[in-house]
């Protein structure tokens, strides 16, 4: 984000994406509780797969591998996201 925006507006438009995200993939309310199409969308969120990852040993439960591809696949996007900004932000010096 600190390559898209502004530094001075970085923080807040950030706060605001990442709660939202924490609302969509059930880090405040839990997801059973949401209607269905919220619960569908929450599968595709990159809070999900970490929630998951986090509350089974928690509740006893096993791990799915889907949820660590979700942690994974948005670690690409993210990571790949900010090398190309950085390329970009690189190559105009």
């Amino acid at each position: 984000m600190g390559y898209l925006l502004p530094a001075e507006n970085v923080m807040q438009i950030l706060g605001l994406i990442m709660t939202l995200l924490a609302f969509a993939g059930g880090l405040f309310i839990p997801i059973n509780v949401l209607p269905g199409a919220v619960q569908a969308i929450a599968k595709w969120t990159p809070e999900y797969g970490l929630n998951q990852l986090v509350h089974a040993p928690l509740l006893g439960g096993g791990v799915e591998w889907t949820w660590v591809v979700n942690v994974l696949a948005w670690l690409v996007i993210f990571a790949g996201g900010a090398v190309w900004r950085f390329g970009k932000d690189t190559a105009r010096v």
